[in-house]
């Protein structure tokens, strides 16, 4: 028999044993904590070093291309960066590069923008991105022009009314969008160009119907897709690339036609359908092409008085091209409004969700601080900022210079071809 003085010895040590645990585990939090903010301090650091260009694209009108020739761009110029080793990851605070892809009606006019550090790890990003867009478009014109955010700012007499939006995946990361491949742009060649389908007509034609003191922007940060996916195995701390989640939905898709145990009796297994069957050759194209962590937001701003709210449907409506039920589709998220009066009494919250992307846009912010989701708890409400993936091909049909398909006559186009020197120029 335990006497009641052992009993209440057993007990005081039972709880003397939770407090020690207690203790370990709050020096353990208190760690974690430090360490998130002694990289999120590391990382503002570095990334207040980096300096910007942003340069503008134009083509001549009578100049056609395939989203092809965007995508090698994109491929060669951006595909490429990491976080080094650990010392520059975590002593450093050294985060892999990233662009922004920016298309702009300005009172109607529509610009092509890439934004683009200058350099990276002594390698001019600048050039780089230049020399790639003349390789496929010999005839552009790529020049550095001021930043056009700068005019835009909220409050007073002079300030912009603002609608607001992110976009997100539907479905998860490896299942595509329609791309430019399904509309046959890229088979398309013996076409006439007021034959040819391309998605990103609709975009131009929205931008361009933008009217004088309004203005619409679309911004695409990109970088090298990183393994940031949790692991099937739930192994601490382990993560995988987006290739590896492909390939578990393909398996996932497959294991419903396996045939069965014959010995059990049981039956045999249908035959696979259509729509599964398109959906593993679409996830299987998908993950033989290089990825990109993205960030997709896009603003309307307007005067005062010339705010029109049929623009903010058409915002919202952007990326409806690209869309496939059995696939994949883009969804909005981070909008700067609430469904309910009660959501925002005073209007305090609406206003700081429409300074904060403004702000993030301008910064071209999203997946570092201080625009990112960790530690982001402005306007009473934690950021959605998770990236998502879209491959080169994807990426392409979604930012790329269209071709004489697209007719708006607000669409910059340099005036004419450039052309090589005559062979015969005295010199």
């Amino acid at each position: 028999m335990i006497d009641e003085q052992t009993s209440v010895m057993l007990i005081l040590g039972v709880f003397d044993f939770i407090y020690g645990l207690l203790q370990v585990g709050a020096v353990a939090f208190l760690v974690y904590i430090t360490f998130k903010l002694w990289i999120k301090y590391k990382r503002l650091i570095f990334l207040s070093k980096v300096r910007w260009t942003l340069v503008e694209i134009r083509i001549p009108k009578d100049v056609f291309k395939s989203p092809l020739a965007m995508e090698l761009v994109l491929m060669n110029a951006m595909h490429h960066g990491g976080y080094g080793e650990w010392n520059d990851k975590f002593l450093n605070g050294r985060v892999p590069q990233w662009y922004s892809l920016e298309i702009a009606s300005i009172g109607g006019n529509v610009y092509f923008f890439i934004m683009t550090p200058n350099k990276f790890r002594g390698q001019n990003l600048k050039d780089l991105i230049e020399a790639q867009i003349y390789a496929q478009y010999p005839q552009a014109e790529v020049t550095e022009v001021p930043d056009y955010t700068e005019v835009v700012k909220m409050g007073g007499e002079d300030g912009w009314g603002i609608f607001g939006t992110e976009f997100k995946l539907k479905k998860a990361d490896p299942y595509p969008i329609k791309t430019y491949i399904d509309y046959g742009v890229d088979r398309a060649v013996s076409l006439d160009e007021n034959q040819k389908v391309d998605p990103i007509t609709g975009i131009i034609e929205t931008l361009g119907s933008i009217g004088d003191g309004e203005q619409l922007w679309i911004q695409i940060l990109v970088r090298n897709a990183q393994k940031r996916h949790d692991d099937s195995k739930k192994r601490f701390g382990k993560k995988r690339a987006w290739t590896e989640v492909a390939r578990d939905e393909i398996i996932k898709i497959q294991e419903k036609y396996k045939p069965k145990d014959k010995e059990k009796g049981g039956a045999p297994p249908p035959l696979m359908t259509f729509e599964d069957k398109n959906i593993v050759e679409a996830l299987d194209r998908s993950m033989n092409k290089p990825g990109f962590d993205c960030g997709i937001r896009a603003l309307y701003l307007a005067k005062k008085g010339k705010f029109r709210t049929a623009n903010i449907t058409a915002t919202l409506n952007l990326f409806k091209a690209f869309g496939s039920e059995s696939l994949n589709s883009f969804g909005p998220r981070n909008i700067t409004s609430f469904d309910f009066p009660w959501q925002d009494y005073s209007g305090g919250r609406v206003t700081e969700l429409k300074q904060e992307i403004l702000d993030a846009y301008k910064a071209r912010s999203f997946f570092y601080p201080p625009h990112d989701s960790i530690f982001n708890w402005r306007a009473m409400k934690k950021l959605d900022r998770i990236p998502f993936v879209l491959n080169s091909e994807e990426l392409a049909t979604i930012f790329h210079l269209p071709g004489g398909v697209s007719e708006t006559p607000t669409f910059k186009r340099s005036l004419s071809k450039k052309s090589e020197p005559p062979i015969n120029l005295p010199v």
